[in-house]
């Protein structure tokens, strides 16, 4: 379609407004500003989302994102702004990054978590080995 490319692959189709592909197998992209790196059987169809590659990923919330891996699913259009990295996963709501393990750095170089409380809701600090959440200033 308008402005739509797949650059590579085999059995691969980028529909709608400027939609892209960049290699692969199977792979639909068919929403406004999205894009497919490469991977098997990965589909789009949400605006403005992506998927990087891996195995059959599918987005339909706008602004969704999915790393790579396998079988992770942003299936509810109302999930806008919702991320995966991992494996078979299932996006519980929007706003929000879904994973299979999340490590933190508590490094105190000042690279890692913060070690007091940062005064920004929601962020994540540490005291000691207690993890705190920030309810702001």
């Amino acid at each position: 379609d308008l402005y739509s490319a797949v650059v590579g692959g085999i059995n691969n189709k980028a529909l709608g407004l400027s939609g892209f592909i960049g290699g692969g197998d199977t792979n639909i992209v068919c929403c406004t500003y999205s894009a497919l790196g490469g991977g098997q059987y990965g589909c789009i169809k949400s605006h403005f989302s992506g998927v990087g590659g891996g195995y059959c990923n599918h987005v339909c919330g706008s602004y969704g994102f999915i790393g790579a891996g396998c079988c992770n699913c942003i299936t509810d259009t109302s999930f806008t702004n919702a991320s995966i990295f991992g494996a078979d996963i299932t996006a519980l709501s929007g706003h929000t990054l879904h994973t299979n393990r999340l490590w933190l750095s508590a490094d105190d170089a000042g690279c890692g978590i913060p070690n007091a409380d940062p005064k920004v809701q929601g962020m994540i600090y540490r005291d000691g080995t207690a993890l705190h959440v920030s309810c702001g200033p």
